[in-house]
């Protein structure tokens, strides 16, 4: 659900940092450290953090400058709440609106997606990687389906990308496959012309997401202390 930008390469290495949690939430970015490790000077690390901010990803505060944004427990629960009334409107709308075309984009997703679910783990990074892409895709498509241009931007203001990547992260393996059943029911729901049940699916299948987030994930608001940082790290 990025919003569409053109290529930065700071912006898109400092994304996926943050995004793969190598930069943590309420951790400093220091502009220096941080075109040292992306290979560019202070100015484009400058703007990378400017989109990054308007992303909703990073947070500037006083004296301490630009930090990973952190999320409570109720910013998770918002943040979810949106994104499901948000989703199932695309999906009633995509159930109303699908072209054949539009359906091969969903089964497409869907196939890839069974097709590397009895080798993922975890502890892959690349195999993380993959599937999140992947279920970009199947999302994205949903709302190609729906057309709904609309619907597109508010969910890049919404859907936290980090949150999505945790989930898939902290996912047992019966709960990724779970997550594969979904997507196959609401493409049904979708291609069979049934609204309500496709955003009654999309509905329990990103609130089950949100339940495991936040159970497994507790998030806290207080931002790390100086020693925290040192113990941690920072960019």
């Amino acid at each position: 659900y990025a919003c569409s930008r053109p290529r930065v390469p700071a912006y898109e290495q400092i994304r996926q940092a943050i995004v793969e949690g190598r930069y943590a939430a309420g951790q400093r970015l220091i502009e220096k450290r941080l075109g040292e490790e992306v290979g560019v000077s202070r100015t484009p690390v400058r703007e990378a953090l400017r989109m990054l901010e308007s992303e909703g990803l990073v947070v500037s505060l006083p004296n301490k400058g630009s930090v990973v944004r952190p999320l409570s427990a109720q910013d998770i629960y918002d943040i979810y709440e949106l994104r499901v009334r948000l989703e199932s409107l695309a999906a009633e709308r995509a159930a109303r609106n699908a072209t054949p075309e539009q359906l091969e984009v969903l089964e497409s997703a869907n196939e890839d997606f069974a097709a590397i679910l009895p080798s993922f783990t975890t502890d892959d990074l690349g195999a993380l990687r993959e599937i999140n892409a992947i279920n970009h895709r199947f999302h994205q498509g949903l709302l190609v389906v729906a057309d709904g241009w609309r619907l597109s931007q508010l969910l890049a203001r919404t859907v936290h990308a980090v949150l999505v990547f945790q989930n898939f992260q902290s996912y047992t393996h019966e709960e990724v496959a779970r997550s594969l059943m979904f997507h196959q029911l609401i493409a049904q729901a979708v291609s069979q012309q049934e609204p309500e049940r496709a955003g009654n699916l999309i509905a329990e299948h990103i609130l089950l997401a949100r339940d495991i987030l936040v159970e497994r994930h507790a998030e806290s608001d207080a931002i790390p202390d100086d020693d925290a940082e040192q113990n941690g790290g920072t960019a």
